[in-house]
C-alpha cells in the first residue's frame, strides 16, 4: 500500500510539471504580425520624443518681408522744401534720381541730388547769375531743367532781369571735369561747363538758351545789328553734348 502511494504522488508531481507556462502575463495572446511592447523589444522613438508624440516634417514658410517702398517724387521734393527754407526749385529726373535746382531773388543758385530710397538732398555745388538791382528789383528770376542727349546730369537754364539793354536774359548751368558751372564759350567753339559764375568779360550771358529735342540752343544778338532788333533777329545754334561739352550741330 506504502509503495501505491508514492507513485501516485509521484504521478501528480509530473502531470503539475507538464502544464506549467513557458511565458508570463496576462494569458492574452497577441495577434500574428503585431508588435508588442515589452522589456526585451522596447519601441524606438527619436530623442527627445516621448511615447505620445509623434516627429513632424518641418516646414518654411516664405518670407512675406517686402522692401520698403522708394518716396514719391512729391515727397522727395518737400524734403528739398524744408532742406532749403522754402527756396524755389526745379527737379528732373536722372539716372536712380533727381537733380534740382534751387535759387532765390539775390543772384543765388544751388545745385542738389537725390537718389534711392531716401528723401534727404546731398549739395553738390552752387554758384550765381549776374544779377544788378539796376536792372529792376526782384529780379524775377525763374528755372528750367532738361536731361539732354548724352548726358548723365541736369542742365538748368535761369531766365532774369540781368542787362539793362535785355541783350543778356539767360544763363545756363550744368556739372563737368571743373563741377557745377556756367556753360561758357570754349577757344575750340564749343560750349561747356566752367565751374565758374558769368565773370567780369559777360561771357555765359545769352539772349536766350532753350531746350529742344535734347539738344540745347543758344540765341544771341546779331554783332551787325543793334541789339533792339534781337528780338527778331537773333542767331540760333543748336548744341550737342559729347561727353566733355557741348559741339554746334
Amino acid at each position: 500500500m506504502k509503495r501505491v502511494a508514492t507513485w501516485t504522488c509521484l504521478l501528480g508531481l509530473v502531470t503539475l510539471t507538464g502544464c506549467a507556462s513557458v511565458t508570463s502575463g496576462s494569458g492574452e495572446r497577441a495577434a500574428p504580425g503585431s508588435v508588442t511592447s515589452s522589456p526585451d523589444f522596447p519601441t524606438v522613438l527619436p530623442s527627445g520624443t516621448s511615447s505620445s508624440e509623434q516627429p513632424s516634417p518641418t516646414s518654411s514658410a516664405p518670407s512675406t518681408t517686402q522692401p520698403p517702398a522708394a518716396p514719391t517724387r512729391q515727397q522727395r521734393e518737400d524734403r528739398l522744401t524744408a532742406q532749403t527754407n522754402g527756396e524755389a526749385h526745379v527737379l528732373v529726373k536722372v539716372g536712380r534720381g533727381y537733380e534740382a535746382a534751387s535759387f532765390d531773388q539775390q543772384a543765388h543758385i544751388q545745385f542738389w541730388r537725390n537718389v534711392g530710397n531716401t528723401v534727404d538732398w546731398t549739395s553738390l555745388g552752387r554758384s550765381t547769375y549776374p544779377y544788378s538791382p539796376a536792372a529792376g528789383s526782384p529780379a524775377q528770376a525763374t528755372v528750367q531743367g532738361a536731361l539732354l542727349s548724352r548726358m548723365q546730369h541736369a542742365t538748368f537754364i535761369l531766365t532774369a532781369n540781368l542787362t539793362g539793354d535785355g541783350s543778356g536774359n539767360d544763363v545756363a548751368y550744368t556739372t563737368g571735369r571743373r563741377g557745377w558751372g556756367v556753360i561758357k564759350a570754349e577757344p575750340n567753339g564749343n560750349i561747356g561747363p566752367s565751374g565758374q559764375p558769368v565773370g567780369a568779360d559777360k561771357i555765359g550771358l545769352a539772349y536766350h538758351f532753350a531746350f529742344v529735342s535734347g539738344r540745347l540752343k543758344t540765341e544771341d544778338c546779331p554783332s551787325d545789328k543793334p541789339i533792339a532788333s534781337c528780338g527778331t533777329d537773333h542767331v540760333d545754334k543748336l548744341w550737342l553734348w559729347t561727353g566733355s561739352d557741348f559741339k554746334r550741330v
